[in-house]
């Protein structure tokens, strides 16, 4: 299982005893003592995280927790508050503890699933990874494929957090923690989205989200010599830099740029790109973005045994490449800040529901966010449809804690929709192929609930979004970047990646088709007006290169 994912470091320490087997690999100068023990080894934890309020835990831990690692942390944490330990946790985690005492394991992933956490019970042997394809390496674990799942791929409308791909590999959902024991195995959630409480003035909600922003940017920063941020020239990246760029020296951290450019195409961002340039001068780099191939979809399908990508994120490997040639194991980035304080439509009758999923796929039929009926990609066929329920899963609800107001719960879905679940774990996958580790200071749980207490009018004004962003940002960014409201168009890529994948030509001979789930003829057709189709067609070429491997 370690060998199968070599590529996230070097295998830093291995325990076998009784029962278990746990095994932990680092890049080499992160690297601590991991899988690690309390004194009387009666626990045991492999971690994959970092503590953004190792501080505080210290505080409370003494004298023991001093100079301890995060993982030990953890250990000392759960010696004295138990399962309820994972609650007080700051960061982004996922980790795997045994405790020999109540013959248990006791697993859990941080609240927005930045850490992936995968694993299969098959008989009376539990398996866990931060990768599927390293459970795969054991051949007791079916290799079954997940139709359902399949089926919510092709629809374009993702709406497990646990289901996989294969049948028999499931995913520990963010914000819950897993407990197995020999009689069975127990899912809690452990964190409800409780709002902090409500600020009085818009100068206050300004005030506040950018102290918490940049310490979500400063604890992002800790622990490494060198950091590199995404810069695309959006106001969420160019916040995210401009806030770097002021704590960076503080934290003894020294920060590049890295950005994206398409020359000739609409969605060039280069004049914003160099406007933020110019006020934060930071160390910068512009890397030309190429069409995703074919050939790195088929290439990721047999690697990571998974669903390999979408093409506006294959883009990035150009980045990733000249980042990891420069020594960087660490990209700041500004995903999460769309979806926490965008500001998701205030309606009625449910009409904001599935607001990620249904920007993907808005350009496949009228009605598609009716409660009353689906629309559905034209090439998938009715029978499979019918066979595994597909109208009906696509109209399930998301579990949304008891929150206050419709604009809190429209947040909540935006913010932690299966989509984003599925794309944060691609995201780290393709960044962890290169060594590097990305990090989201929009994601920090402390940013993600003072979100959830703004008034919707601070989030989204009619056609502006991120109100209180932008007044937050004020003076720090350029005016040319602070006050734009207008958002990439990366159809342009789409359309590149679908050529290069010879166009109508690429929608024949359909494995999918083979097994009953794609209307190939009609795949066809709508490939020759593929603008319309665009990103359902592409997911069906997503799931027609992981289908192939099997």
């Amino acid at each position: 299982m370690t060998d199968a994912v070599a590529h996230r470091g070097e295998l830093v320490d291995l325990h076998v005893g009784g029962p278990i087997a746990l095994a932990a690999l680092a890049q080499a100068r992160a690297a601590s003592a991991n899988p690690i023990a309390t004194r009387d080894q009666s626990a045991w934890i492999a971690w994959d995280g970092r503590l953004d309020n190792d501080g505080e835990l210290r505080e409370l831990l003494e004298p023991r927790a001093r100079n301890a690692p995060h993982s030990e942390l953890v250990l000392l944490a759960y010696e004295r508050w138990g399962e309820a330990c994972v609650e007080r946790l700051l960061g982004d985690f996922a980790f795997v503890l045994w405790d020999a005492r109540a013959r248990q394991l006791f697993c859990a992933r941080d609240v927005v699933g930045v850490r992936p956490f995968f694993y299969a019970i098959v008989g009376d042997t539990f398996f866990a990874g931060s990768e599927v394809r390293q459970l795969l390496v054991d051949e007791s674990i079916p290799r079954d494929l997940d139709e359902e799942m399949i089926g919510e791929h092709l629809a374009c409308a993702v709406t497990s957090k646990e289901q996989t791909l294969h049948r028999a590999i499931r995913r520990l959902p963010p914000a819950h923690s897993l407990v197995v024991r020999a009689s069975g195995a127990r899912l809690r959630r452990y964190w409800d989205a409780t709002p902090v409480r409500p600020l009085a003035r818009p100068a206050e909600n300004a005030e506040r989200l950018r102290e918490v922003l940049t310490d979500a940017v400063r604890c992002r920063l800790r622990g490494v010599e060198r950091a590199a941020i995404e810069l695309s020239g959006g106001l969420d990246s160019s916040s995210i830099v401009a806030l770097a760029a002021g704590v960076a020296s503080d934290v003894g951290v020294h920060a590049e740029t890295f950005s994206l450019v398409f020359p000739g195409l609409p969605c060039d961002e280069s004049e914003y790109i160099a406007a933020v340039e110019r006020v934060c001068a930071l160390p910068s780099h512009r890397i030309v973005a190429r069409p995703t191939r074919a050939i790195e979809y088929a290439e990721r399908a047999q690697r990571y045994r998974d669903f390999p990508g979408h093409p506006n994120g294959l883009m990035a490997i150009p980045l990733l490449e000249h980042a990891r040639d420069l020594g960087f194991s660490v990209c700041l980035s500004g995903v999460g800040g769309d979806d926490w304080l965008g500001g998701a439509p205030r309606a009625s009758l449910g009409a904001y529901a599935r607001f990620v999923a249904s920007r993907a796929i808005r350009s496949i039929a009228p009605g598609w966010r009716s409660r009353t009926r689906v629309a559905l990609p034209p090439w998938i066929v009715p029978a499979f449809a019918r066979r595994i329920d597909l109208a009906e899963r696509l109209r399930r609800r998301p579990v949304v804690p008891n929150l206050a107001t419709i604009g809190q719960r429209a947040t909540y879905e935006c913010g932690m929709d299966p989509w984003q679940t599925h794309a944060l774990e691609i995201e780290e996958r393709e960044s962890a192929s290169y060594g590097i580790e990305p990090r989201y200071p929009f994601e920090d749980r402390r940013l993600i609930e003072l979100a959830l207490a703004m008034p919707t009018a601070e989030l989204r004004r009619r056609d502006e979004t991120k109100a209180v962003l932008r007044r937050a940002l004020r003076g720090t960014l350029p005016e040319l970047v602070r006050t734009r409201t207008s958002k990439v168009d990366f159809s342009s890529v789409f359309a590149q990646a679908f050529e290069e994948h010879g166009g109508e030509r690429g929608f024949r001979s359909l494995r999918l088709a083979e097994a009953g789930f794609v209307d190939e003829a009609r795949a066809r057709e709508a490939a020759a007006v593929h603008a319309r189709y665009a990103w359902p067609l592409s997911m069906l070429l997503g799931v027609e290169a992981f289908a192939r491997v099997y």
